[in-house]
């Protein structure tokens, strides 16, 4: 079948995939948890669809780009989502030093 087929260099036949929506957890412990209630604020809020996840991984793919090129990317090309996750006044903050990337 082509699922083996992709894993192997000479396969003559790949096609594309698709694995499914996997679930990230952040685990803290419950002393950090009582000590930064804006970290857990911020924990509680991030996210991002696999679209998205999909979309980072292609143009990285088409960029030949690192995890830090990435997330330079991420951060000028998603701001309606990580600016979600943040107060206003944080995400002024970063949105500045992102227009100094």
């Amino acid at each position: 079948m082509f699922k083996e087929c992709i894993t192997q260099e000479t396969c003559l036949e790949p096609k594309a995939t698709m694995y499914p929506p996997s679930i990230v957890e952040t685990v803290v412990t419950t002393d950090f948890a009582k000590r930064s209630p804006q970290a857990m604020a911020y924990f509680a809020k991030r996210e991002f669809t696999n679209a998205q996840m999909n979309g980072l991984l292609a143009w990285m793919e088409d960029e030949q780009a690192d995890g830090e090129y990435a997330v330079e990317h991420f951060m000028k090309e998603y701001k309606s989502t990580w600016s979600a996750w943040l107060t206003p006044d944080v995400a002024a903050k970063v949105q500045k030093a992102v227009d100094e990337l």
